[in-house]
């Protein structure tokens, strides 16, 4: 895919990026830096997919040992806990799991804060179910984290199911349209600096598309898209980058998403120090 120009900007696209950071998709949207918002929403350059929100509510069905969260709309996606066993999605009478992904176990969602969407690009439909993890993702800084299940259901009896984590309480937001992608797009965010042990102020994105065989790596001569976002004064500065340490020593190791930098690379402490300054 080649993506030119990826940083040209017009009044047009500002103000498309200005409405979306508006957009209160989760309850945590009061949490989100919007300057981090603004930053992350240049990777699409304007281009936001069109997205509208279903369901905020969810009810509660019990039918012996399983709960079953619906949301209030026909036709979307339900949220299964069935005793002992893991939970599920379902759509449509198909079942996912999705306590497992790419990016390490995730956690039984707090479906009081969750979230039903559709997003619709040319050719394609998804369905997001997002929301905050339950127990330890609902205290302090772990709350930064919420999760999608995102189901790509342009083919309704072949839905394809994408798992995905959001960090910074960005919620969907991590998730819009290259020019030019013929599928969804997946902006994940890997903290690569902290301030006092807990709150990122750098990361490291890479970007993905969301193909039928899993999240790919979106690649342009030859080497996958990716960005340094830094906290610089009081906004975020987003920078096209070859070089993402944090994330290939996390994915070498199989290390979960909740994982910090270890050990963290000398030259990177030294680069994201200069950014923050």
């Amino acid at each position: 895919m080649q993506l030119k120009n990826r940083f040209t900007k017009t009044l047009a696209s500002f103000c498309a990026l200005a409405v979306v950071a508006l957009i209160p998709f989760s309850s945590s949207a009061s949490e989100v830096d919007p300057g981090l918002v603004l930053a992350v929403e240049q990777i699409w350059r304007g281009e936001a997919p069109a997205t509208s929100l279903l369901s905020s509510s969810f009810s509660l069905h019990t039918n012996k040992d399983t709960l079953i969260h619906k949301p209030d709309v026909n036709n979307g996606i339900n949220y299964i806990s069935q005793g002992s066993s893991g939970p599920q999605i379902e759509f449509l009478r198909r079942r996912f799991e999705v306590t497992d992904s790419p990016w390490g176990g995730f956690p039984h969602l707090d479906t009081t804060q969750a979230h039903l969407s559709q997003i619709n690009i040319p050719r394609k439909n998804y369905l997001v179910l997002s929301a905050p993890g339950n127990d330890l993702f609902s205290i302090g800084d772990w709350t930064r984290f919420s999760f999608l299940h995102v189901l790509d259901v342009s083919r309704r009896n072949r839905p394809v199911h994408y798992p995905l984590v959001a960090e910074a309480n960005l919620g969907i937001r991590v998730l819009g349209r290259l020019p030019g992608s013929n599928t969804l797009n997946y902006a994940r965010l890997v903290p690569s600096q902290w301030r006092a042990g807990h709150h990122p102020t750098a990361y490291e994105v890479t970007l993905y598309s969301l193909e039928s065989r899993g999240p790919q790596k979106v690649m342009e001569e030859g080497k996958p898209v990716a960005y340094t976002l830094a906290r610089r004064g009081s906004s975020w500065a987003l920078d096209p980058t070859t070089e993402t340490p944090v994330t290939d020593e996390r994915d070498e190791h199989s290390r979960p998403f909740t994982a910090r930098p270890t050990p963290y690379p000398a030259s990177l402490a030294s680069a994201t120090s200069q950014q923050g300054q």
